[in-house]
């Protein structure tokens, strides 16, 4: 595996999950009191610990990868309806997301924005949009994590026993 992709994994694992389960709890005092806050806490702070796990997983066994797939799968999809929303991001991400437009317009509409940092988002029957939003990073991570193990594994092509 090459040294700047992980790096990048590990940055993205370690660091990004580490911010999220910290960033959980920084919370007002004045929401302590609110279930509808604080339930999703208990949650994402459980998602953040394993997604620092898994990096810290890697850091120590760099060739058992499969925690830290799982992680960076669970960060792909963003999706919003007015039913139910989920996003989850450590570390950095780039999103394409494709909503539907408002009432009166036909078609869809396509935006992009990246951003440093980890950031999630739970919600229940909040009227939100219909949106699908694909993290492109988490995927082109997700894409050479699994290249590189599957390469390193593979054996070598052409090679036959030694000749005498």
């Amino acid at each position: 595996m090459k040294a700047w992709l992980r790096l990048t994994l590990v940055t993205m694992s370690v660091g990004g999950g580490f911010t999220g389960f910290v960033g959980n709890f920084l919370i007002p005092s004045s929401y302590y009191h609110n279930p509808r806050i604080l339930l999703p806490l208990f949650v994402f702070a459980p998602l953040y610990a394993f997604i620092t796990i898994s990096g810290l997983m890697f850091v120590l066994h760099p060739d058992r990868t499969r925690l830290l797939m799982v992680a960076i799968s669970l960060q792909i999809l963003w999706i919003s309806s007015p039913l139910f929303v989920y996003k989850c991001f450590s570390g950095f991400h780039a999103v394409l997301d494709f909503s539907k437009r408002p009432a009166g317009n036909l078609g869809f509409s396509v935006q992009a924005n990246a951003a440093i940092g980890s950031d999630w988002r739970v919600g229940l029957f909040d009227g939100d949009p219909w949106l699908i939003g694909v993290n492109v990073f988490a995927l082109v991570m997700l894409v050479l994590l699994w290249r590189s193990v599957r390469t390193a594994s593979s054996p070598l092509r052409g090679q036959g026993p030694p000749s005498r």
